[in-house]
């Protein structure tokens, strides 16, 4: 009978010890006989080493409280069922160009601490996550954040997650991949004192949000015009109580029970822009301005089954709302907009339509 250790360094009995003491990154493996069916090495790293992961994990996962290191799961390498979590402080980089499987777990978990030098959280995922939950990033440091995915199914919870207290700049690219997931397709809060960007091909959330954006930094960007995005609640939420632009643009984007795109920012201008597609949801596209600056709101084909096609607030300067590249109905109202700003307010439209009042 094969026997199964934690690495090659640590009984399994002593695992929780030597993981709260941060000495030991325990990789769960599989020995028989002479042939080593996985391997993650070094088996016991220290701060500041790079840890590359091979071949077919067939249990548990890679776990460490390591400062300052690097994961790397070469081409071909599989965590099944498994995935990777590093706490430390300093820099936590994970480089995945394998696939990582596991059905109640998170596939991918880093979290950086406060302390350190740099304190930065840098994912490149361009294999496949396929768990429970899928990719979930946290830096309570100084540094920035970086998320690069690929495909992400996350079966029970949310794809993507992310979280930066005090640092710099959040970032999240998933414009190579789907991310798929039961929960919230993606959700981010940026705290810090820099930008936020997501961009975005697929996005489908089962049974709530499908992105979901938070900001006190400065800027707030959403760009999902490279794929579909389709939630069961929100379709796409961006909040911005920075200082700098909120800007969304995006393709096709849908809700089924709630609002398709809702937008508030307390920055500077506000900006949508969803020509390249279509807009679908009880609300179509929902947004206000108490910022000090601009609102575009730039649109084709828009439909809110329940309320308003397009809803805008705006106590900023100019609102101009431009609807000629489609159409817009609506259940009530087609076209509502606010201004209590001290700019021009500007309607351009080409077809409106409301079921049950006026079209703008």
């Amino acid at each position: 009978m094969p026997s199964r250790l934690l690495g090659t360094c640590a009984p399994k009995k002593n695992f929780r010890r030597t993981l709260l003491l941060g000495s030991v990154a325990a990789s769960f493996v599989v020995v028989g006989g002479q042939e080593i069916f996985a391997q993650c090495a070094p088996a016991a790293p220290v701060a500041g080493d790079t840890v590359t992961c091979s071949g077919a994990i067939v249990s548990g996962g890679f776990f460490s409280a390591v400062d300052d290191l690097t994961v790397v799961v070469d081409t071909g390498a599989s965590f099944n069922p498994g995935g990777l979590s590093l706490r430390g402080s300093g820099t936590l980089t994970v480089t995945n160009k394998g696939s990582i499987n596991a059905a109640s777990g998170t596939g991918i978990y880093v979290s950086a601490k406060t302390g350190g030098v740099g304190n930065d959280v840098v994912i490149n995922s361009s294999g496949t996550v396929s768990t429970g939950s899928g990719v979930s990033a946290k830096n309570f440091g100084s540094g920035y954040l970086s998320l690069v995915t690929a495909d992400i199914t996350a079966s029970r919870f949310d794809g993507i997650t992310t979280y930066l207290k005090q640092g710099t700049d959040l970032t999240i690219d998933a414009t190579a991949g789907t991310v798929l997931a039961q929960r919230q397709g993606i959700t981010s809060q940026n705290r810090g004192s820099g930008a936020l960007s997501i961009t975005t091909a697929n996005v489908t959330a089962s049974s709530s949000s499908a992105i979901s954006a938070y900001s006190k930094g400065t800027t707030l960007s959403i760009d999902t015009s490279a794929g579909t995005v389709m939630g069961n609640s929100y379709g796409i939420t961006g909040t911005n109580r920075g200082s700098g632009v909120l800007a969304i643009t995006t393709a096709d984007v849908t809700s089924v029970t709630s609002t398709g795109i809702y937008a508030g920012n307390s920055g500077t201008e506000l900006t949508v822009n969803t020509t390249a597609g279509t807009i679908l949801g009880t609300r179509g596209i929902s947004a206000g301005n108490l910022g000090s600056g601009a609102v575009n709101i730039i649109a084709a084909d828009v439909t809110g089954t329940t309320y308003a096609g397009i809803s805008v607030g705006n106590s900023g300067t100019d609102l101009t709302i431009n609807s000629s590249a489609g159409t817009v109905i609506g259940n009530g109202l087609g076209i509502v907009g606010f201004n209590r700003g001290s700019g021009d307010f500007s309607i351009t439209t080409a077809d409106v339509t409301s079921a049950n009042g006026r079209g703008v």
